[in-house]
């Protein structure tokens, strides 16, 4: 393990940030300013092949400044603009096939782009019906199914459309509607990711052809009951593109049995919370959702493949009466198949377009659309002994819903379900008001059988896997006003 050396790297930037955080900014009775900064650097060694292949060491900015204008009583205009980069790499792209000479090899390492831009009307058709029209950020429940994603150096997701709400005590109706041409979903990951070599489930992606130029259609209508206790939600992503495959490199693509993307997504979040008459508290927190549709980015089918899917996921907490506010907590997240027959046409896989990622299943991000489905059951532990400083630590174990099969080479059938265990710690230190800083480390310790299928270009199957513990740690300083 060489975990010594990505702190040396890391620490040097507790000096980059000395200035302590700024306060609101009001301009004028109707104008006020607000922003962020967030500074990460990294050590990054998630690829299980510390014998062969050195960690990444790297560093991210992403700033963020708006502007909310009060136009009258009813209308409130706002603006944000973003960049993102890597740190200490000069923007150099010429146009969008042209890449940086990194260590990531990422599509670019500056972005300024408008992170928010829409107008905001109350009471357009009588009291408690509003309106939101333009680009912006959105996030329904715990953002399991929806959320905003923030943990890229692209800043939270956002989306250009519309938003329809309508609230009463107690309760809120939101319809939206939105046009997505984001390109996380296709072949420009910003981030570093593990190698992509392993198609199963560790969380990288390999982009159909065409894929980047997807247009799609995200609609959906949520509804808050009981001051939020309940929450449905029911979302419709369409995308009207017929994507063929080349099924020999060269061969023009054969689309003409594909037929539009499309996946509905039913789903409910409730929380709600219990005292006891000793001062502790529980806390719980259910999300449940099925998925069915159509799909045409797997495989090389010749046709579109039937979706069908579910998620199910629960966490409790209790939080002791003492001044240090200790918690303990279980849980557990699965996204996995429906019943049926194992036709070749039918992906079981729940897809996950939305959620926030670095919330759910670890702090490592290696898990995205399982097509074996994948189980999470962890723990977790977190004081606040201090006004100034807090910690938590999760421990995941991994693995799939079902077993996965592959022949090897001498004809015999590896299965594969189990994956391994995952340890998250995270500290944070409140510096000043509005400046914090977080530290973070991650351990993952895989199966052989695992690591030696996320590197199979390194560990050949039968061989003894040398040190696939893998490693992840970051300081994270973030000043807002």
């Amino acid at each position: 393990m060489r975990l010594g050396k990505g702190l040396q790297f890391l620490l040097p930037a507790l000096l980059l940030l000395t200035s302590s955080a700024m306060a609101d900014i009001p301009i004028n009775e109707r104008v006020s300013l607000d922003g962020n900064i967030r500074l990460r650097t990294f050590y990054d060694e998630r690829d299980f092949d510390a014998q062969n292949t050195n960690a990444a060491y790297y560093g991210t900015m992403r700033t963020m400044i708006g502007f909310k204008i009060q136009a009258t009583d009813d209308v409130l205009f706002r603006t944000k603009l973003r960049d993102s980069r890597y740190m200490g790499v000069p923007y150099t792209q010429a146009d969008p096939g042209d890449y940086d000479a990194t260590i990531l090899n990422t599509q670019n390492s500056s972005s300024l782009a408008l992170q928010e831009g829409y107008v905001f009307a109350t009471g357009i058709l009588g009291s408690g019906f509003d309106f939101q029209l333009g680009r912006f950020e959105m996030e329904y429940g715990r953002g399991r199914i929806l959320g905003p994603g923030a943990w890229n150096v692209e800043g939270p997701r956002t989306y250009d459309g519309f938003r329809f709400m309508w609230h009463q005590p107690g309760v809120q109706v939101d319809l939206f509607g939105s046009i997505l041409r984001d390109y996380s979903f296709g072949s420009y990951w910003p981030d570093y990711r593990p190698p992509a070599s392993y198609h199963g489930g560790v969380y990288t992606f390999d982009p159909n052809a065409g894929y980047v130029e997807m247009k799609r259609y995200l609609g959906g209508i949520s509804a808050s009951f009981a001051d939020g206790a309940i929450q449905p939600l029911l979302l419709v992503d369409f995308d009207s593109h017929k994507i063929g495959f080349e099924n020999t490199p060269g061969d023009p693509p054969d689309d003409q049995s594909k037929e539009p993307q499309f996946y509905i997504t039913p789903a409910l979040y409730s929380e709600f919370t219990m005292s006891e008459d000793g001062g502790n508290r529980w806390e719980f927190e259910i999300d449940i959702a099925g998925q069915f549709g159509q799909t045409n980015s797997l495989g090389a089918h010749p046709g579109s493949y039937d979706v069908v899917g579910f998620l199910a996921a629960f966490e409790t907490r209790i939080h002791a009466n003492d001044e240090s506010d200790l918690f303990f907590g279980l849980g557990f997240d699965i996204t996995g198949r429906g019943e049926g027959d194992e036709d070749p046409r039918d992906a079981y896989t729940f897809f996950q377009f939305y959620y926030t990622q670095h919330k759910f299943r670890g702090y490592m991000d290696y898990f995205y659309n399982v097509q074996n489905g994948l189980v999470d059951v962890y723990a977790t532990m977190g004081v606040h002994p201090m006004s100034w400083f807090s910690m938590m630590v999760n421990v995941h174990n991994f693995n799939y819903l079902t077993y996965q099969g592959r022949e090897l080479d001498d004809g015999s059938l590896d299965q594969l379900r189990q994956l391994g265990q995952e340890i998250d710690l995270l500290a944070r230190f409140k510096i000043k008001k509005g400046f914090y800083l977080d530290v973070g480390y991650s351990a993952f310790i895989p199966t052989d059988e695992f690591a030696t299928r996320v590197n199979r270009t390194v560990f050949t199957p039968g061989s003894e896997v040398a040190e696939p513990l893998s490693h992840y740690a970051y300081l994270v300083f973030t000043t807002k006003f």
